[in-house]
């Protein structure tokens, strides 16, 4: 009995924690606050029902089951009501969406580079390393967006590597340089 109870309760903890996941991820993937607001209004009609018809046959307290589940949902709801908040805000500053299989290109310059793996000075995943250093100013496309904002990207030669949100630029560099060495007056 003991044994069933610690898996259901890791079960409850992984469900919890996926769907955490879930709210940064799309909020990485999208500037639409209906996509927060309508699960939120879900989570509110479920924990309403839940309130409204969990009491223990049919006297006036609630079972504890509802109470624990229905309190267990209000980090969720609050973390779907804020994140759908500030989807305007993030839209109107032109906070770019990483979705999946959109093309994307890598920092060309070396210091900023460098510099944008500073969240993750020793993680061997999602730091800086000199494979990656190798990769500057390429173009790959996203194969997963991860919620500590990391997406995976896969380059051309089928070479997979995870970088922060910060070494990614949504134009090729090289191709912007050789732009701006042909303007002049003269041309």
């Amino acid at each position: 009995m003991v044994f069933e109870l610690i898996e259901f309760a890791i079960l409850i903890i992984a469900i919890y924690g996926s769907a955490f996941e879930w709210v940064r991820v799309k909020d990485a993937k999208s500037h639409n606050k209906w996509d927060f607001y309508v699960p939120a209004g879900f989570l509110i009609l479920v924990i309403f029902i839940m309130f409204s018809t969990g009491s223990v046959n049919g006297s006036e307290v609630l079972s504890v089951s509802s109470v624990v589940c229905g309190v267990a949902a209000v980090p969720l709801l609050i973390s779907l009501l804020l994140t759908g908040s500030r989807q305007d805000a993030q839209l109107a500053a032109g906070d770019p969406l990483y979705i999946e299989g959109e093309r994307w290109w890598l920092l060309a310059e070396m210091q900023p580079f460098r510099d944008s793996f500073s969240r993750f000075l020793g993680d061997e995943l999602n730091g800086w390393s000199l494979e990656k250093e190798a990769r500057r100013g390429s173009g790959g496309e996203i194969t997963k967006v991860f919620h500590d904002r990391t997406v995976t990207l896969k380059f051309d030669d089928g070479v997979e590597f995870d970088f922060p949100f910060e070494s990614l630029t949504h134009e090729d560099p090289l191709k912007v340089e050789e732009v701006e060495e042909k303007k002049g007056w003269w041309t």
